[in-house]
């Protein structure tokens, strides 16, 4: 009988979190959403007031550690009505290590499961679209 197979330990070898990224362009403003399958939504960049606000719906506010290939930060979330929130600058580099990630980044925020995102453009659209001269 073959031996079974390692659990995966590194963040870089679990499944992607299954859903898909949307673009939309709504009231003025330029949001990616990751939707799992059944329309649930996962996370939700939008760009307002020159900020990326990232918004992890059904978490409450605590702390939110952001990995990519190239960088990982852990930071404080606000929690809101819509979930738990960090919002940054558009000119802030996380926002170029998320678009310029290896295939996927993940976003670990306290008391809620973690979410393995693939890369794609959709985000990297909210970050031009907040960085572009108005």
């Amino acid at each position: 009988m073959p031996a079974p197979l390692a659990t995966p330990t590194d963040w870089r070898d679990l499944p992607i979190t299954p859903g898909a990224w949307r673009w939309s362009l709504s009231g003025g403003v330029s949001q990616a959403v990751y939707d799992a399958q059944g329309g649930a939504r996962q996370i939700i960049m939008a760009c307002q007031s020159g900020q990326v606000r990232l918004i992890v719906p059904g978490a409450a506010g605590g702390v939110i550690q952001i990995t990519t290939a190239t960088q990982t930060r852990q930071a404080s979330t606000q929690s809101d009505t819509a979930g738990a929130v960090l919002a940054l600058s558009a000119s802030d580099r996380l926002l170029d290590a998320i678009a310029l990630t290896r295939g996927r980044w993940e976003v670990e925020v306290t008391g809620h499961t973690p979410l393995l995102l693939p890369a794609d453009a959709s985000a990297s659209r909210v970050v031009e679209d907040c960085r572009a001269p108005r």
